[in-house]
């Protein structure tokens, strides 16, 4: 009922929209704060960052990517290849391979979670900066979270991956966008990458205490019935043998 009050109230009365929060929750802060300690912006990001991220993606990336895709990856970059693509298809494979190569230097504990081949790491990387800029602007964000958070899980990803992946691609894109690259730029996506995190990192955690619980609980009961099973009797009429 809170909420939906609150909802009515912005609608009737756009002035007091004025005070409505420009921060993460307390909680999303907390997760920011132990797990991003290289994006530490507690801020909500803008409309305004949205459509600079994405402006940049597009310009730079979209084109190279979606060509890409529609080809099956021939494995790493080589300077002096060309396709039908030209530079195109140059600045998307030196992204992919920027973001491996920073990973494998920096946090090679995460190789494992990329063992798969290349064309299937060029979408994951596709799908990390596509969901940056989509899933703040989606009107079904709770369930796209909850989606994303399912395959987080199913993939093994772990609370600690989430700042060395995040340098990872600001890092990638930065060395690859040719020019294409500013501190308003850079602000936009760190302050969306922290923004999006935040959101996945309070979903992460919550579903991991939930699997520990039940983990817990299993444990206990089957403690509960090996007692039962393997413990003696208490006041049990003693039968008298028969000869």
């Amino acid at each position: 009922m809170g909420a939906a009050f609150s909802s009515s109230i912005l609608t009737i009365f756009p002035f007091f929209a004025r005070f409505k929060s420009t921060k993460l929750t307390r909680e999303q802060q907390r997760m920011v704060h132990q797990y991003l300690p290289d994006f530490p912006n507690v801020e909500l990001s803008t409309e305004m960052q949205r459509q600079i991220a994405s402006h940049h993606w597009n310009t730079v990336f979209r084109d190279a990517a979606s060509s890409r895709s529609s080809r099956t990856s021939s494995g790493s970059y080589s300077v002096g290849r060309r396709s039908s693509n030209g530079m195109i298809d140059n600045r998307i494979t030196r992204l992919y391979d920027t973001f491996y190569m920073y990973l494998d230097h920096n946090s090679p504990d995460l190789k494992h979670v990329f063992r798969a081949s290349m064309h299937v790491r060029s979408k994951v990387l596709v799908h990390i900066s596509g969901g940056i800029r989509s899933i703040l602007a989606s009107d079904q964000m709770p369930e796209k979270v909850a989606a994303l958070t399912q395959t987080h899980l199913r993939f093994g990803i772990q609370l600690e991956y989430f700042n060395p992946l995040g340098n990872a691609l600001l890092h990638a894109m930065k060395e690859t966008s040719d020019g294409v690259w500013s501190d308003e730029i850079e602000n936009a996506w760190r302050h969306l990458f922290a923004h999006c995190s935040a959101l996945l990192l309070v979903q992460h955690k919550a579903a991991l205490d939930r699997k520990q619980q039940v983990k817990k609980l299993e444990i206990q009961v089957k403690g509960a019935m090996e007692y039962d099973i393997y413990s003696s009797p208490r006041k049990l009429p003693i039968l008298e043998q028969t000869t």
